[in-house]
């Protein structure tokens, strides 16, 4: 029932469009490293072909804290002329980090952290949970 209440919380912020509406077009998933140390035109090739980037380097902590790597300004810049949906992979490090959702005190933290990292990054158009071990509710 606790990923309900963060799913009704970010849905109230993340409704995003999808703005790539032809069929030839993906959803790619990649590596954060793999931003960082590819060329713009290497990018521009993918986007060209894509309507969604879905990318690692977010975790959320067993303790509600989230972390997450930056996404360099060229690529966030070059994304926006493609009209690129940028989202990043959320997951846990271990089996405890999920416990987050085990506890009212946790949860809180996890959505105030993950709701001011969307305030602060206005060029995400949505979030995507890998969540894989769910505690008992």
């Amino acid at each position: 029932m606790n990923i309900l209440k963060i799913l009704t919380v970010f849905s109230l912020f993340v409704g995003n469009s999808l703005w790539g509406t032809n069929l030839p077009f993906y959803w790619n998933y990649v590596l954060i490293t793999s931003i960082k140390k590819q060329s713009s035109s290497y990018w521009s090739d993918i986007f060209s072909k894509s309507h969604t980037i879905c990318y690692t380097g977010a975790v959320i902590l067993s303790n509600g804290y989230f972390k997450f790597s930056l996404l360099p300004k060229n690529f966030i810049k070059l994304s926006k002329n493609y009209k690129i949906r940028l989202i990043p992979l959320i997951t846990t490090v271990s089996k405890n980090d999920s416990s987050f959702l085990s506890s009212d005190v946790t949860m809180k933290i996890a959505i105030e952290n993950l709701i001011n990292f969307l305030k602060q990054n206005p060029e995400i158009a949505g979030l995507h949970f890998d969540i894989e071990f769910l505690p008992k509710s």
